[in-house]
C-alpha cells in the first residue's frame, strides 16, 4: 500500500508532487511533529514505523539546500534536523476546537 500524508484532510502521495518524510527518532522533535499532527487527528495513538507527513507541510526553509537545486537537479528533497511541520490546514480553528474540548486542564508533553 503506497504510503499517504497522516495529516487530516490531506493524502498527498509522492505521485502528487510532495515528498514524505517519515517521524524524526529525536524523541523531542518526535513529540513535536507528533503534537501537530494530533492538533487534525485528535484520537490518534502516535506515529507508526510508515507514518509520514508531506512536504506540503513545511516551510521552504526546513529543507536542506544545495547545488543540485542551483543547476535543476531534481534530488530527494531532505528536512533539516530541526524541521516541524507547520503548514497545517485548517490549524488554527483546530488549536481553537482543542483548547475548548480541554478547558484548562491541559498538561503540555513536549513544547511547541
Amino acid at each position: 500500500m503506497p504510503s499517504r500524508c497522516i495529516i487530516f484532510g490531506c493524502s498527498n502521495m509522492t505521485k502528487d508532487g510532495v515528498s514524505l518524510h517519515t517521524f524524526p527518532k529525536n524523541p523531542a522533535f518526535r513529540c513535536k511533529w507528533t503534537a501537530k499532527v494530533k492538533l487534525t487527528r485528535a484520537r490518534w495513538q502516535g506515529p507508526s514505523e510508515t507514518s509520514v507527513i508531506c512536504s506540503a507541510h513545511f516551510e521552504e526553509d526546513n529543507f536542506e539546500s544545495g547545488l543540485h537545486s542551483l543547476f535543476g537537479i531534481k534530488r530527494l528533497r531532505l528536512l533539516k534536523r530541526s524541521a516541524i511541520p507547520t503548514r497545517i490546514k485548517g490549524f488554527a480553528e483546530a488549536i481553537t476546537y482543542t483548547n475548548k474540548m480541554v478547558s484548562g486542564s491541559y498538561t503540555a508533553l513536549c513544547v511547541l
